[in-house]
């Protein structure tokens, strides 16, 4: 693990502060703050920490490592919340909205049209994890 300043010039405390092995604790302290049932977004982690998203961005890309820990942290988020939708703990249209803004899911609209006097509309909505 790197023990220097995690990026920007010497005497930046906030730069010093960021190293692999500090990132490391706090993803780890992420994916156990989660283990609470009434945790689920962890974004909100990161309020509680002072801590802003864009710093996920900035150290998950230099830090391998710290990345796995993000992408396990968003694998329970999504999990959770599908668990939280097929329990009808949730509102199913927030959830869809989640996953699909959040977690890489689509949802595709099918719509087909009977001709004659009638047009019968038929929607049909599918939500699916892309791969």
């Amino acid at each position: 693990m790197s023990k220097k300043p995690s990026g920007g010039q010497i005497g930046n405390k906030n730069a010093e502060k960021w190293t692999e092995e500090s990132l490391l604790k706090l993803g780890n302290e992420l994916l156990e703050w989660l283990k609470s049932p009434k945790n689920i977004f962890f974004e909100k982690f990161l309020i509680e920490y002072d801590l802003y998203g864009t710093m996920l961005g900035t150290y998950t890309e230099k830090y391998p490592s710290f990345s796995q820990l993000v992408n396990r942290a968003k694998k329970i988020q999504e999990y959770k919340i599908v668990e939280g939708a097929i329990v009808k703990d949730f509102d199913s249209g927030m959830t869809k909205f989640m996953l699909i803004n959040n977690h890489g899911y689509v949802s595709d609209k099918q719509q087909i049209e009977q001709t004659g006097k009638q047009t019968i509309e038929f929607v049909k909505t599918i939500v699916s994890k892309k791969i």
